[in-house]
């Protein structure tokens, strides 16, 4: 709603019509305010009905893709038999449905999604047959569930869920044949302990409990007696996150800020209980990684100023090399298929509103499967992000504070233009350079230049930039917005 009365005033700003008459619109009432231009209306109907597609599995028993599209009023789960194939829609709810876990027992074909009814987030679990083209209910239908991580032979599910406790989260674990027989395997305080993988023989969970953004932990946990062992223990505050067990089953792979700016890739060895830092060498967050199902291989991503970097390790030397050409941008998804040779993204840039692509790890070749609808605009004509600094107030080493920020910037654009300050929520949080239908609508039609700035307290520069706007620091980022407002008096443009 925000984001819309926002759109509203730029309207109004750009039409100057003035109305004192009273009038409804929906739900809404309106009076003494301008009647936008039906034009310019009709014309940010275009922007807002770009159609985006990201990645959501490997099909199992062909070399297809599910994805995540809208083609009604929500996003819905697709399935897309080849690059640049038809997308067969799977599921048809009146509820958005943009996720999905796909059954890695092919014998079954379906797969695990969530959804909630009108916004309540009560989130309930579904499994979809893909041969039976329906979907069933598998938790309670009243509580708030999440997760539905499969087990490694696709018999079981675990999942959290508050429905003993609504301030809580415990976590159970089902079986995909009678799933209201679920069991709780582990007793939570809080609301926030989470599932992240399955152990080879089915025997544990990878678990974690989320405290703030600067904290978390990391427990391996028996189903049977629910049992907890926390991985790496230690009186410091500690930032996990991507964890996964490797395929080897002789350690965990995860990233962590501990002894880092930054949280870096790395592995925890079983035998020795020594963890050992994998991308030391990067000085930037390693967000999210996946291992071939051979176990040779392993991508992972990372925040570079907030552009998405691609590498691929080889997991036996831990060698690792950056992947070339893919679009500056957001990117996401990173998994491998059957084939331990391709590698399913999503991507988000500028000019790319949202489409999955196929790389190939040998070839390097980056195929693209989904080309999504613009609403009959030319992407081509879209405003590419520039990351920009301005100087704020304290100084670091000597030097001023530079504070980050993405300019989007008209194309064409004589004279001075009007500039429009979109600050990231959160706090924690980081503006980023992909694609954004209104940003794109205000600087290509109401030739608005946007600025993105990722003030302290942003996440992606580092766990002490994360920390600059704590407690009583809080003032100091509303002191890097007015340092924002200098830096654009200054510009000739």
């Amino acid at each position: 709603m925000k984001n819309q009365l926002r759109i509203l005033v730029l309207l109004l700003l750009a039409t100057g019509v003035a109305s004192a008459q009273k009038r409804e619109s929906g739900n809404l009432t309106f009076e003494n305010v301008p009647v936008p231009d039906p034009q310019l209306a009709a014309r940010l109907d275009q922007y807002e009905n770009i159609r985006t597609a990201s990645f959501v599995g490997w099909d199992t028993k062909t070399d297809g893709l599910l994805i995540s599209t809208r083609f009604g009023n929500v996003p819905q789960i697709h399935h897309v038999a080849r690059p640049g194939g038809y997308r067969q829609q799977l599921t048809f709810e009146r509820e958005p449905v943009g996720n999905g876990s796909v059954c890695p027992d092919s014998s079954k074909h379906g797969f695990l999604f969530g959804m909630d009814a009108g916004g309540n987030e009560n989130y309930q679990l579904y499994f979809f047959d893909r041969a039976t083209g329906r979907k069933r209910l598998l938790t309670d239908g009243k509580s708030r569930n999440g997760g539905g991580v499969w087990s490694k032979k696709g018999e079981k599910f675990a999942y959290t869920s508050n429905r003993r406790s609504p301030g809580d989260l415990d976590i159970y674990v089902a079986s995909l044949e009678n799933p209201s027989d679920a069991r709780m395997v582990f007793q939570g305080k809080g609301g926030g302990w989470g599932i992240n993988d399955w152990a080879a023989d089915d025997r544990q969970l990878l678990v974690s409990e989320y405290l703030s953004v600067n904290e978390s932990k990391l427990y391996l946990l028996d189903i049977a007696s629910g049992k907890l062992e926390q991985i790496n223990p230690s009186a410091k505050q500690i930032a996990y996150g991507a964890e996964r067990f490797s395929k080897d089953g002789k350690g965990v792979f995860f990233v962590s800020d501990e002894d880092s700016e930054f949280q870096q890739l790395r592995f925890y060895d079983f035998a020795t209980k020594k963890i050992a830092n994998l991308t030391a060498a990067i000085n930037w967050d390693v967000q999210n990684f996946h291992q071939s199902e051979d176990g040779k291989h392993l991508v992972f991503s990372t925040n570079e100023n907030g552009y998405t970097r691609v590498y691929l390790m080889d997991v036996p030397s831990r060698q690792y090399r950056p992947i070339p050409n893919l679009p500056d941008g957001i990117i996401g998804g990173l998994r491998f298929n059957r084939d331990n040779r391709r590698i399913a993204i999503s991507v988000f840039a500028s000019q790319v509103p949202g489409d999955v692509f196929v790389l190939d790890i040998q070839t390097n070749a980056v195929e693209r499967w989904t080309f999504g609808e613009t609403g009959g605009l030319n992407a081509a004509s879209f405003v590419e992000a520039t990351l920009v600094q301005f100087p704020t107030f304290d100084k670091v080493n000597g030097k001023p504070r530079l504070i980050p920020a993405f300019l989007y910037l008209p194309k064409n654009a004589t004279g001075k233009v009007p500039v429009l300050i979109d600050i990231h929520g959160g706090p924690e949080g980081q503006s980023q350079p992909g694609f954004g239908a209104q940003t794109q609508f205000w600087a290509g039609e109401l030739k608005v230049a946007v600025l993105r700035p990722n003030v302290r307290g942003s996440t992606g520069y580092g766990k002490t930039y994360a920390k600059l706007d704590n407690g009583v620091l809080r003032e100091n980022s509303v002191k890097d917005i007015g340092a924002l407002l200098d830096w654009i008096a200054k510009q000739p443009n």
